[in-house]
């Protein structure tokens, strides 16, 4: 049997990204939901 290197340590990490919105929740998750809506704010805005 063929010795194998030592493999590097995997680390998984986490973030978070928050942002506050001055309108109502249901709002917000609508456009997030909307794909038109959602391209117009990362693709297109």
């Amino acid at each position: 049997m063929a010795a194998t290197a030592p493999r590097e340590p995997v680390t998984h990490a986490t973030f978070r990204v928050e942002r506050s919105y001055p309108t109502p929740p249901a709002r917000v998750f609508a456009a997030f939901a909307n794909p038109a809506t959602k391209r117009r704010w990362f693709a297109e805005g």
